[in-house]
């Protein structure tokens, strides 16, 4: 009976070791892409600062050809649904 409590107790001590093993690495990835973000977010940031109409241009394009195409989609999804029973 003590041979088996110490081999669970070996596997315990060796599965806590990979877990820790597996959480510093995935500490170390999130800080990595933490500060990857945080730059690219400064980036985008500055340059909204620095060409405010352009960007709002941008966005007005975008949203409005979402829009037509959102309206489009419902117009031949509505023409389709009358012709069927």
């Amino acid at each position: 009976m003590a041979v088996a409590a110490d081999r669970v107790g070996e596997k315990v001590t060796e599965t806590r070791r990979g877990l820790a093993t597996a959480l510093h690495g995935g500490e170390k990835v999130f800080g990595l892409v933490k500060e990857r973000a945080v730059k690219n977010v400064r980036g985008t940031d500055m340059t909204l600062r620095t060409h405010p109409y352009e960007a709002l241009a941008i966005t007005l394009g975008i949203g409005t050809l979402i829009g037509y195409l959102f309206h489009l989609f419902s117009q031949t999804h509505k023409a389709g649904s009358e012709t069927q029973p």
